[in-house]
């Protein structure tokens, strides 16, 4: 696989450097570093051959990512404004979805957009309360989402595969198994709610009692190594 690019703007001169890019370039980091500074992401629109993006910082243009047609892979990590339309960038090739570090996006139903979505991380969103649709992804790996309450999506979900880290604060270890165990589709979960392991053992001895042990290993599967592979 050809190596990742990444691709720092921090002025409208280095606008012109990234003119020089290959075509060919496949795998991509391209981030926005000024405050001051929005890139428009036009620029993206001799790199159509792009399969993994990854963005972080101020641009505008959003909707330019439709234009990649052999897009599978984003990674977000916007500074978002007002007017920022997400759901612009949900495309049918994408299978893999991480949105990360955004303290001002608090709805997720962008993500019901992406019709093929298989994987899903979601990382550091401290105002986001509930889960969106997950139609038919079958990975999901959750990363601080303290004020995350409402799972019912989970109940209904085809996911296979599920990791909870520092997440859900209010939601009892107890409450948590009962949505586990109500999951028709689900074959592994690994949880580490909190640092002392407190709700956590809850989960474990409450699937356990509902025979349901044969979901919880040591195996690191969802390692974040692990889960791109799944």
């Amino acid at each position: 696989m050809q190596d990742r690019v990444v691709f720092t703007i921090r002025n409208v001169n280095d606008l012109q450097r990234f003119n020089e890019l290959s075509k060919d370039i496949t795998r991509l980091t391209l981030v926005s570093d000024n405050n001051k500074f929005e890139v428009d992401l036009g620029i993206l629109n001799h790199l159509l051959n792009i399969e993994e993006l990854a963005l972080a910082g101020d641009f505008t243009g959003l909707e330019k990512v439709a234009m990649l047609k052999n897009l599978h892979s984003l990674s977000l990590q916007l500074k978002l404004k007002e007017n920022d339309d997400l759901e612009c960038m949900m495309t049918n090739t994408l299978t893999y979805l991480e949105v990360r570090d955004m303290r001002k996006l608090s709805d997720l139903s962008f993500i019901e957009k992406a019709p093929n979505l298989r994987k899903l991380f979601l990382m550091s969103l401290p105002s986001v309360y509930r889960l969106p649709r997950l139609n038919n992804i079958y990975a999901l790996k959750i990363y601080e989402l303290h004020k995350l309450v409402e799972l019912d999506e989970l109940k209904e979900s085809k996911i296979k595969y599920l990791g909870l880290d520092l997440c859900s604060d209010t939601l009892s270890g107890t409450a948590l198994a009962k949505i586990i165990s109500c999951m028709s589709s689900i074959e592994h979960v690994d949880t580490h709610l909190d640092r002392n392991y407190k709700r956590d053992n809850v989960v474990c001895n409450q699937l356990i009692k509902m025979k349901l042990e044969n979901l919880i290993s040591n195996t690191g599967i969802m390692s974040m190594d692990n889960f791109l592979k799944l």
